[in-house]
């Protein structure tokens, strides 16, 4: 019975995961007319200024509580590009995506700013000069 519960679940989770991808494609498709219509509209509007679309691949809060959970568990500090990719790999994100770890990355870096200046996390200078992130105390 319960192998029957897991295998149930993990092919849910697999079901998520391809609606996940699917929607990726139709966000990339969305962004890409909206580029198109930007160049359009400034052929007849030269001063427009378009702005790209805020895409978060989080909800708020959840990038906090995923982020304060991966350095618990971790034994020793992690960089900010470590935390990203765990962060995406949690989500059921590939980090093939250049755009899609640099935005997780921001998420990411402001989640362990606002957690600095509460005292819960704590960096220090790691070895090449990059940041490693640790919960305090």
């Amino acid at each position: 019975m319960n192998s029957a519960v897991i295998a149930g679940l993990l092919e849910r989770r697999e079901q998520l995961i391809i609606r996940v991808r699917e929607t990726e494609v139709a966000i990339r498709d969305l962004i890409s007319d909206i580029e198109h219509l930007d160049i359009a509209i400034t052929m007849f509007k030269p001063d427009h200024r378009p702005v790209a679309p805020q895409i978060r691949y989080a909800g708020h809060g959840q990038v906090t509580r995923m982020v304060l959970t991966i350095l618990r568990k971790s034994p020793e500090p992690l960089t900010l590009r470590a935390l990203t990719l765990q962060a995406l790999e949690k989500l059921g994100l590939a980090a093939d995506n250049k755009r899609r770890v640099r935005k997780m990355g921001e998420q990411i870096r402001t989640a362990l700013g606002r957690q600095r200046e509460n005292g819960v996390v704590t960096c220090e200078m790691g070895r090449g000069g990059a940041l490693m992130w640790r919960i305090a105390g």
